[in-house]
């Protein structure tokens, strides 16, 4: 998901995150990943908040994350 600058900071992407692992848990699916640039500290963050698993690749160019439901 990408929430465009603009919309910052409003809390449009926690509730995006929220809502999309609801919906995935509902669905029956047992793990989800993101991936993100290592610069995006507030995607991070959040990942972190919900106890994904975060992770840098081997070049250091993106960030994994994965979170079993």
């Amino acid at each position: 998901m990408i929430v465009p600058d603009a919309w910052q900071g409003r809390g449009i992407g926690t509730a995006l995150m929220d809502a999309c692992l609801r919906i995935a848990k509902g669905w029956g699916i047992r793990q989800v990943s993101a991936i993100t640039l290592p610069e995006n500290h507030r995607m991070i963050g959040m990942l972190k908040a919900r106890r994904f698993k975060v992770w840098f690749n081997d070049t250091h160019d993106t960030v994994t994350a994965t979170k079993r439901l």
